[in-house]
């Protein structure tokens, strides 16, 4: 009855022991993240992909804007950070829109693409504000 109750006021539990729930995915399956979300790829066991942030752009004449993601994997026997990825405006398409991929490695040395389909954003007069992005994970592509 507590549990009823207490469920309805709209608030939070947070349990500092209680681990994170990630997003359990498979290759070519499309999704969407926020920084702090984490995936769990059927096709990388053992393997966690976290999205850490997506910086915001402040907009600059003649720049063409970009998101830059900040992602960690963390895998049985080690954990990588990367800060620098950077996903340009497809500034040939009408509208703004944000999309590419980058390539990713686990197991030390075996690439995997990652494509970003879509960055939802809010535009400011000054900024690009980030806010989620839709993944699609996959097989390397040598195109990259």
């Amino acid at each position: 009855m507590i549990l009823g109750i207490y469920g309805c006021t709209g608030e939070e539990v947070t349990d500092p022991d209680k681990k994170q729930v990630c997003l359990h995915k498979k290759f070519q399956e499309a999704f969407t993240m926020e920084p702090g979300q984490c995936v769990t790829i059927q096709e990388f066991p053992n393997k966690t992909f976290t999205l850490l942030k997506l910086s915001s752009f402040t907009k600059q004449k003649q720049t063409v804007p970009s998101a830059t993601i900040a992602y960690s994997i963390q895998e049985v026997d080690s954990y990588q950070e990367w800060f620098d990825v950077m996903i340009l405006e497809d500034y040939q398409e009408d509208g703004t829109s944000f999309s590419g991929r980058f390539r990713i490695i686990v197991d030390g040395n075996v690439s995997y693409t990652v494509f970003v389909d879509k960055i939802d954003f809010v535009e400011t007069e000054t900024e690009y504000i980030f806010k989620k992005v839709t993944l699609r994970f996959s097989e390397y592509d040598p195109e990259y």
